[in-house]
């Protein structure tokens, strides 16, 4: 019988040793997949178990194969972060509701001054009139007393005063003219101002965009805050009794 050479003795033994290794891996892997015992089988169902926050896991009392009971604690994760953002929300909402207090004080001096313009285009608006009827009467009187000069009956003095209080009576018109629209322009800036500043505020109360953001934004800092650690009013817990495997770095 003729003898195999070295090199192929080499690669007989590296064949059966290599196929001996990848039958124990496989062995261990199904080992691993499903523990057993000579008194039985045990298999079982893996549930993974996450928080609604990601972050630093600073205990974690449980171990290995330790059986729990539903809403037992099964870790805690570092706080910090958490409460430092609940602090800034806090912050800003209380920042929004000043902000609000403040446009609520500058709608209602808008509104004041609104009424205080509207006040004075009326006022003047009625110095007009006033001063339109006395330029009238006063016109009507310097035609009359005109065709009286003609025909002798009134003095040139007489008529140069009447002619006077013409002049200044139709200064005071053109006068209360002026008067009238700057009251008016000044009435449409305040009411101008106080669109922006109700623009600015938003509806009242509750129903406040910009106060609704900031409870909500508080709302969701609490949420995590209070979600870093089990059990709580909204824990991660282990939802029945069983066994956990707890990985660590």
């Amino acid at each position: 019988m003729k003898a195999l050479k070295p090199i192929h003795k080499l690669a007989i033994t590296g064949t059966i040793i290599g196929v001996a290794v990848l039958a124990f891996a496989f062995k261990y892997y199904q080992y691993l997949q499903n523990p057993w015992t000579r008194d039985g089988q045990v298999r079982a169902n893996v549930i993974q178990i996450a928080t609604r926050v990601s972050g630093p896991i600073v205990e974690l009392p449980i171990v290995d194969n330790q059986k729990v009971e539903a809403g037992e604690l099964l870790f805690i994760i570092d706080p910090r972060t958490f409460q430092a953002t609940y602090a800034q929300k806090k912050a800003d909402l209380d920042q929004t509701v000043d902000q609000l207090n403040a446009l609520e004080k500058e709608r209602e001096a808008a509104e004041a001054n609104v009424a205080q313009y509207r006040s004075n285009v009326e006022q003047a608006s009625s110095e007009l009139r006033s001063s339109i009827a006395t330029l009238k009467n006063i016109k009507g009187n310097l035609d009359r007393n005109a065709k009286l000069l003609k025909d002798g009956y009134v003095t040139q003095r007489t008529y140069d005063q009447i002619e006077k209080s013409y002049i200044v009576a139709l200064a005071d018109t053109e006068q209360a003219q002026s008067g009238l629209a700057q009251a008016e322009a000044a009435l449409v800036e305040a009411q101008a101002s106080l669109a922006k500043v109700v623009a600015s505020l938003g509806a009242k109360g509750k129903d406040n965009a910009q106060l609704r953001s900031a409870m909500a934004a508080l709302q969701t800092a609490e949420l995590d805050l209070a979600s870093r650690r089990s059990p709580h009013p909204s824990p991660v817990t282990s939802p029945i009794s069983t066994c956990v495997w707890a990985a660590r770095p």
